[in-house]
């Protein structure tokens, strides 16, 4: 058994039981409101996504950042990023 350590963790878990579990449902404005389905598996690649930039640019744990986005699912993202 893994031991988990972060939020990540936790997220990469719950990816691996239920990839294709919606975890909440997006509004997205263009021109319209659009909902967007965010899953697990989104969820966490792009989390992770984001996390692998930041580390390209030198932020490194422990280190403080700010975050600057709308109101989306975008922000969700970086936040587990961080």
């Amino acid at each position: 058994m893994n031991k988990i350590t972060s939020l990540i963790d936790i997220l990469s878990a719950q990816t691996e039981k239920s990839p294709e579990r919606v975890i909440y449902v997006s509004g997205i404005q263009n021109g319209d409101w659009e909902m967007q389905d965010i899953t697990m598996r989104s969820l966490y690649h792009k989390s992770l996504e984001i996390a692998y930039a930041l580390r390209k640019k030198g932020l490194r744990p422990g280190d403080r950042t700010v975050i600057f986005s709308m109101q989306d699912y975008g922000t969700t993202y970086a936040i587990l990023a961080v």
